[in-house]
C-alpha cells in the first residue's frame, strides 16, 4: 500500500497514472479551479482507479446561513461561488454537483455515486453529541442519499471511476 501526501496540482510524472484510489477530501474548494483539480486527480488514478472527492457544495451556501437565522447572508448565498467558512478563510469556493460531476468526466472519470454530506448538522458549534445521536447519524444518511435534500447539504462526496 502507498500513501503520497502532497501538492495534486503538482505531482508531476512519477504519479501519473499511479494509484488505484485518489482521495481528495476538503481541499479542492481552496485550489484555484475545479477543471484543474480534476484532471490531476485523474492523471494520478490508474485507468479503472477510484477519484473520492469532497468538494463544498455551491447549493447549500444559502441552507447553512439560513438554519443560522441569518437572513440577509441567506438571500445573497442564492447566487454566490463562494463563502467564508468558519476557519476564517475567505472566498471559499463553492461547487455544484453537476459541475463536479462535469469536470470529472471532462477529465476522464465517471461518475459511480455522489452523496450529500452535513444537510442537518452543518450549522452547528461545538455541540456533545445527545442521546439521540444514532439517530441523527441515521437522519443524516437518509438525506445524504435522497433528492432533495442531497442537494442543499454543505458538501457532496464523489465517487468516479478513471475511465
Amino acid at each position: 500500500m502507498c500513501f503520497e501526501v502532497g501538492d495534486i496540482l503538482s505531482l508531476g510524472d512519477d504519479h501519473r497514472h499511479r494509484y488505484d484510489v485518489v482521495y481528495c477530501h476538503g481541499v479542492a474548494m481552496y485550489l484555484p479551479s475545479l477543471a484543474a483539480t480534476a484532471f490531476a486527480l485523474a492523471g494520478a488514478a490508474r485507468p479503472g482507479g477510484l477519484i473520492s472527492l469532497l468538494t463544498r457544495n455551491r447549493l447549500g451556501l444559502a441552507m447553512r446561513a439560513g438554519m443560522t437565522g441569518r437572513w440577509t447572508e441567506a438571500i445573497g448565498a442564492f447566487d454566490a461561488r463562494t463563502c467564508d467558512n468558519r476557519l476564517g478563510i475567505t472566498a471559499v469556493r463553492a461547487d455544484e454537483p453537476a459541475e463536479v460531476h462535469d469536470a470529472l468526466l471532462r477529465a476522464g472519470a465517471t461518475t459511480v455515486v455522489w452523496y450529500g454530506v452535513r444537510l442537518f448538522t452543518d450549522h452547528f458549534g461545538p455541540v456533545v453529541p445527545g442521546p439521540d445521536f444514532a439517530d441523527l447519524l441515521a437522519a443524516e444518511e437518509e438525506a445524504a442519499r435522497r433528492d432533495p435534500y442531497r442537494q442543499l447539504v454543505a458538501l457532496t462526496h464523489t465517487l468516479a471511476r478513471l475511465r
